[in-house]
């Protein structure tokens, strides 16, 4: 549910008057209302219910872009939330949602994630080697357009900065991510990198060689424009088993790395990618044709769509939800479809394999009242 101004009386009354069964809540919070968070964070406290949730960039409305108000979104049944800060101290961080899940066996895993965190792949790759397939992994990263980490997360704990909440429940989901990116130059191995940030490339400084293959496409390319002028070409990796998974280089450091959203390991296979709005529009479409595929019954969708994907798109972005509208008003159940723009996405591959991604779309088919 869409609340333009982000008032919590009025969202009180909506959400929890006449309302006594167990359920839990995710909260997107558009940055120009970040300064309301406390209060959200007050009122679902009081509330005694689960939550979890984060500040984004803009909110994704019935098919359109908003850059202020609230979406809060709750979804029947019983829950728990875990909350990760900093870097993980060791196998007793995931003691606890082992328990929870061999216990509870809940369906869904909603993870809101830190969308600048170095810590992001230790986070998924520590998740889901305690859990494995045994939950659907449905997440976002969250942050701000000016991509400079602060406090953009929602827990019972109050905002936190560099982390990750896992809130899980019991509702069914059907979901899919896709990008429409195709292999433009390379491939490249990386033969050094950090975490996120790629040091080198076939053994060369990465941010040389990623101007010499795109040539006159680079043109005028610098440590200061960088964010502007690689936005139609972000790196593509190469995984087993699974389509190419996209990473977006945010900036140049002043060692001239490519540093990313999401980590590059090394000795990886990568490739220069491109893409225009219709290729962009198909693997949208394709994504919302197969999340409602796998949830069969379906009434809600709910988009994570990647805030550089956005940034490239431009006021065609409108044409790619419209393009997520079109597939899923083909339901006869259809009711509402929200989201938001995120600083990347979380999800199951179809392997089952927890991965993160940066300029793609997550669609999540699901049935449920609001």
């Amino acid at each position: 549910m869409y609340f333009k101004n982000v008032d919590v009386d009025e969202i009180s009354k909506h959400l929890f008057d006449g309302k006594e069964e167990e359920a839990v809540y995710l909260i997107f919070l558009a940055s120009e209302d970040m300064f309301n968070a406390a209060s959200l964070i007050d009122l679902f406290n009081i509330q005694g219910v689960t939550f979890t949730g984060g500040i984004f960039p803009y909110l994704i409305n019935e098919g359109k872009v908003h850059e202020e108000g609230v979406i809060i979104q709750r979804y029947s049944g019983k829950g728990k939330s875990f909350i990760f800060e900093g870097d993980l101290k060791g196998p007793e961080d995931m003691i606890p949602l082992m328990e929870y899940v061999k216990s509870e066996e809940p369906y869904t895993a909603f993870l809101m994630l830190d969308g600048l965190s170095e810590n992001l792949s230790v986070y998924l790759s520590e998740l889901y080697r305690y859990l494995g397939t045994s939950v659907k992994y449905f997440g976002a990263g969250a942050g701000t357009s000016d991509l400079v980490q602060k406090p953009v997360l929602f827990s019972e704990k109050g905002l936190i900065e560099n982390g990750m909440v896992v809130m899980f429940c019991e509702c069914k989901i059907g979901l899919s991510v896709k990008h429409g990116w195709r292999a433009f130059k390379g491939p490249l191995l990386v033969t050094e990198s950090d975490k996120n940030h790629v040091k080198s490339l076939n053994w060369r400084n990465a941010f040389e060689v990623y101007k010499e293959e795109l040539g006159d496409h680079a043109s005028g390319i610098s440590r200061e424009n960088f964010r502007e002028k690689s936005l139609g070409y972000p790196l593509g990796l190469y995984r087993e088993d699974s389509e190419v998974v996209v990473r977006t280089p945010i900036m140049i450091n002043s060692k001239d790395e490519l540093v990313c959203m999401g980590n590059v390991d090394d000795n990886a296979l990568i490739h220069i990618m491109e893409g225009d709005k219709d290729s962009l529009c198909d693997a949208a479409r394709e994504a919302t044709r197969k999340s409602l595929k796998q949830a069969g019954s379906v009434n809600q969708l709910v988009v994570f769509e990647s805030f550089s994907r956005y940034r490239f798109l431009g006021k065609n972005i409108s044409d790619e939800l419209e393009a997520i509208r079109s597939e899923f008003l083909k339901y006869p159940n259809s009711q509402s479809i929200c989201g938001v723009l995120s600083l990347g996405n979380a999800a199951s591959l179809d392997t089952g394999y927890l991965e993160f991604f940066s300029k793609s779309v997550l669609i999540g088919a699901f049935n449920e009242e609001n």
